[in-house]
């Protein structure tokens, strides 16, 4: 038998994007799967949503949580309960090109030895229009500096057994905390192909939560630095990250409190200190963030 696949959708506030995201998983050419669609007790319509997408077709579950609990915990619920042999997530406003899964299956035929494998990913607007591919770093420097697995993933059933569920401490960076602790025990693989489609809106969490994002980053990335100095430029560059994000939508308050704490973490970085004067002087533009 071919093995089964579980795809998790966490759904919080995502009916508009929900139905094309379960039809992209129905969609594929390997067959074998199941969708776990978690309704992280959203206000809208996403568990009818579900609902009716898991009554004409048995292999879409839904699962209801009692209360809000945030991405990890929604992620945790579903791939607790879920029973294929490999496991990938898709979120609520993106979607699968029809060959994605037999594509990170086949992956994992090729590299036998692999916990995990990721791929590339194409950016679209809300017209749907494919601005950019994003290309994942390989491995070994695809955790070693931020996030550069990405989202389109797939892992192991052993892999979960193994390293545990989401933590949920880190909250917008619990992916890249979860793909560092498999990358202490597992050997991960890079294809370059890229059958996942990311929706770039303003409403995304990526926009709505990025200065909390970068410090969470950070703190997974300081968890594994070798030396207290890369651990104190780790977080100046998420607080530098932060100022930036704040100060391009004009939260100028938020923006000077993250600039003065880069500027405690570097007090020779020049950036820093230019950032913080266009946040005293309340200035949207901004050079280039680092790197």
């Amino acid at each position: 038998m071919p093995p089964l696949v579980s795809i998790v959708i966490p759904c919080y506030r995502g009916a508009e994007f929900l139905p094309k995201a379960i039809e992209s998983c129905l969609a594929q050419s390997h067959p074998e799967l199941e969708v776990l669609v978690v309704d992280d007790a959203s206000p809208d319509d996403c568990a009818a949503i579900a609902e009716r997408y898991a009554a004409k077709d048995a292999r879409v579950r839904l699962i209801r949580r009692a209360a809000n609990g945030g991405v990890a915990a929604a992620f945790n619920t579903g791939f607790n309960a879920a029973k294929g042999d490999y496991f990938t997530r898709l979120a609520q406003d993106d979607w699968f090109r029809e060959d994605a899964v037999e594509i990170m299956l086949r992956t994992f035929a090729a590299h036998p030895q692999a916990g995990l494998v990721y791929c590339n990913m194409h950016a679209t607007t809300d017209t749907g229009e494919i601005v950019c591919c994003f290309v994942q770093r390989a491995p070994p420097d695809a955790v070693r500096h931020g996030n550069g697995v990405g989202l389109c993933v797939m892992w192991r059933r052993g892999v979960w057994v193994a390293v545990g569920c989401f933590d949920g401490s880190y909250d917008t960076a619990e992916d890249y905390d979860y793909w560092c602790r498999v990358a202490e025990k597992f050997p991960l693989a890079h294809c370059r192909e890229a059958p996942l489609i990311v929706r770039y809106h303003t409403d995304m969490g990526s926009f709505q939560r990025r200065a909390r994002q970068e410090l969470a980053t950070a703190r997974v990335r300081a968890r594994y630095a070798r030396t207290p100095a890369e651990a104190r430029a780790c977080f100046a560059e998420a607080h530098y990250l932060a100022g930036h994000a704040c100060r391009t939508v004009g939260a100028f308050g938020p923006a000077l409190a993250h600039f003065l704490k880069a500027i405690g973490h570097t007090p020779l970085a020049g950036k820093c200190w230019r950032g913080l004067l266009g946040a005293l002087l309340r200035r949207g533009a901004m050079e280039r963030p680092y790197g």
